[in-house]
């Protein structure tokens, strides 16, 4: 994701510099035609009222702009920088906000949201433990360090999201769909993933002790320094997986396909295995050392 933002400020300066901003913009008002000129530098940029129906502002820098009472209905904000942005009164339905850190910018309740987006705000406002999201739509969506613990995420569609160091402890994510997307260090200790898809999405440094993989798709992700110990890896497709450095004691194993998984120091003692040519086998690596890896297979 993206670094551009600026180091945190004490909060008493930043409340005060925040007020002065939002509370009374400076500058000269901008016309549609003189935001697409300036793009994509629109930082403290006053563009109150402004008339940006279907506009590409993707990638720009928009923080500590005034964007109150405008009209985004739309446009495209991909990716943009927002601490900060004014968006009271701003009509946003059909606005583009995949990958956007929405934590900093001010709403109320004449900000008109998609369904979706409203749901990203608010999650990262009051978080979502033990919420029912079952179904929902949050592919794209910005969520880093967000509390979902213990909520019902079956079936939701998480594609590219960013979870960054989110604490998704015991919660239901069975079925759902999180290709590509970010879980660095995110807390999944005892979630059921069941049948989940994790293909290629990046788990650097998560917490997944306890949880139940049994049929996920994990091909091409990176679990490089994970703890899975404990967790139940049957029937996963493991394919290509990096499990540098990560913990993989006790796991089962069973009908696992690791083909040309990455287990380049990873703790594997006393993990499950079945044996066997067929339906059912564990595959290995190739070259794969099983005789001293500290792995049994189910009948020892």
């Amino acid at each position: 994701m993206d670094n551009r933002e600026d180091h945190a400020e004490h909060p008493t300066t930043e409340r005060r510099r925040r007020n002065q901003v939002l509370d009374q913009p400076e500058g000269r008002r901008l016309h549609r035609e003189e935001v697409a000129a300036r793009w994509p530098d629109l930082a403290g940029a006053n563009m109150q009222g402004a008339q940006l129906a279907g506009e590409s502002l993707a990638e720009g820098d928009l923080r500590e702009a005034c964007l109150r009472d405008a009209d985004l209905r739309g446009a495209n904000l991909r990716e943009c920088l927002l601490r900060d942005c004014d968006f009271r009164g701003a009509d946003l339905r059909g606005a583009n906000l995949e990958n956007v850190d929405l934590r900093r910018v001010l709403t109320d309740a004449g900000t008109r949201l998609d369904p979706k987006w409203r749901l990203v705000v608010d999650l990262l406002a009051a978080g979502g433990a033990g919420a029912d999201l079952a179904g929902r739509d949050l592919a794209a969506a910005n969520l880093p360090g967000a509390d979902l613990s213990g909520a019902s995420l079956r079936g939701v569609r998480l594609a590219t999201a960013n979870l960054k160091e989110a604490i998704l402890r015991g919660a239901d994510l069975s079925d759902a769909d999180l290709h590509c997307a970010s879980l660095v260090r995110a807390d999944l200790s005892a979630a059921n993933l069941a049948g989940v898809q994790l293909s290629w999405a990046d788990l650097t440094g998560a917490n997944l002790a306890g949880a139940c993989l049994r049929g996920a798709r994990l091909c091409g992700a990176n679990l490089r320094g994970a703890c899975l110990h404990g967790a139940d890896l049957r029937e996963t497709d493991l394919s290509v997986v990096n499990f540098t450095g990560a913990d993989l004691r006790r796991t089962d194993l069973s009908g696992a396909n690791l083909t040309g998984a990455k287990l380049r120091a990873t703790k594997l003692e006393l993990a499950v295995a079945t044996n066997g040519a067929g339906p059912g086998e564990t595959v290995f690596p190739a070259g794969f050392n099983l005789a001293d890896s500290g792995i049994r297979y189910r009948d020892d």
